[in-house]
């Protein structure tokens, strides 16, 4: 620039060059957010698909306190305390089938 303020040439050209390297990496800039979008929209599908898969023969229930209903027909409830899998397994055969013993 001159004393005047006025711009030369070759600032002009400098410009130039600065404003289309900045052109060039927004438009690279805008291809990765496109792709990191649909990226990110394939795995959000993706996890849907496979928490549906895993839940598909899963039971969900909320707000239920450590309480078990064991034996339906015969309206047995006990608490699930600190029993293991087979002691819980062997509870709820018995009161299902409390001849089979």
């Amino acid at each position: 620039m001159d004393a005047k303020g006025l711009a030369y040439k070759e600032d002009l050209d400098e410009l130039k060059t600065q404003f289309s390297a900045l052109q060039d990496e927004n438009m690279f800039l805008r291809a990765s957010v496109e792709y990191l979008q649909k990226r990110n929209d394939t795995l959000e599908y993706r996890m849907k698909v496979l928490e549906n898969e895993g839940r598909k023969n899963n039971l969900l229930f909320k707000d239920v306190s450590q309480t078990l209903m064991l034996g339906v027909y015969g309206g047995v409830v006990e608490t699930w305390g600190g029993d293991s899998a087979a002691q819980m397994q062997q509870k709820i055969f018995s009161s299902l089938w409390p001849d089979s013993q």
